[in-house]
């Protein structure tokens, strides 16, 4: 029997089914964007650490700068070194890394990061285009009803 003879019982469970998967897919499709979300606001961060030490390069120690301590306010602060800077390197822990091997960690921590947006990227893709695919069937199966 065809899908277009279907009798009506299979066709009302299989609108059911094909609900339950589009719903299951736009929650997928949320979650997906979401961790997009993430990546690119560290992205962002990386970018933004890596303008700030390139412009050390600009200051003298003892210089005064202002330090961010969050919304929207600043602390002032003398400059004690231009050549060296404290990272996170993973889990909570902090390294002294020249201002050259910061940047090279900050790029590679971006290319990463870039990497993992590209895949997500494309799982929002194949998503989109299954749940395209879905709608097309729901549309079908309606118009059996």
């Amino acid at each position: 029997m065809s899908k277009e003879n279907l009798p009506q019982e299979d066709v009302r469970e299989k609108v059911r089914n094909l609900a339950v998967e589009l719903r299951l897919l736009e929650g997928a499709a949320g979650e997906v964007q979401a961790r997009i979300g993430v990546v690119e606001a560290a992205l962002r961060e990386f970018s933004l650490a890596s303008t700030t030490i390139q412009g050390l390069g600009e200051l003298k120690v003892d210089d005064e700068i202002l330090v961010p301590i969050g919304a929207g306010s600043y602390v002032k602060a003398k400059l004690s070194d231009t050549e060296k800077v404290l990272v996170n390197i993973g889990a909570g822990v902090t390294a002294e890394k020249t201002v050259k091997e910061a940047l090279t960690l900050f790029e590679n921590q971006m290319n990463e990061l870039e990497k993992i947006r590209g895949s997500l990227h494309q799982q929002f893709a194949q998503i989109l285009e299954r749940m395209e695919a879905l709608r097309n069937e729901l549309r079908k199966f309606s118009r059996q009803m």
